[in-house]
């Protein structure tokens, strides 16, 4: 094997290296979403839309007794439910930001 036989394959191997660390990562992050996404349909699993707004304390207090400690961060992304004008519920991402009042 020449010299540059040697370096291609080292990069080869590197980029293999580089993809199986990035497929790696993927495959958590799947795995931490599904338990997550499992853990909130079991969590409204017998909650009715109409129930949802005056059920929301009850439901909020269960998902901070799973996770003890979770704070909201600055820029982190919450799931809530909002109640909209025509009395509808729709799921919305919001977030606390540390932003000047001025």
């Amino acid at each position: 094997m020449t010299e540059g036989e040697g370096l291609s394959a080292f990069f080869v191997l590197l980029l293999l290296i580089i993809a199986g660390l990035f497929f790696g990562y993927a495959v958590y992050g799947y795995f931490s979403a599904a338990k997550k996404i499992r853990f909130y349909k079991d969590l409204l699993a017998n909650v009715d839309q109409n129930e949802l707004a005056g059920k929301q304390r009850d439901i909020r207090n269960k998902a901070l007794e799973h996770q003890p400690g979770d704070n909201i961060t600055p820029a982190r992304k919450i799931l809530c439910s909002a109640e909209l004008k025509d009395k509808s519920l729709r799921a919305v991402n919001l977030f606390w930001m540390l932003a000047p009042s001025w």
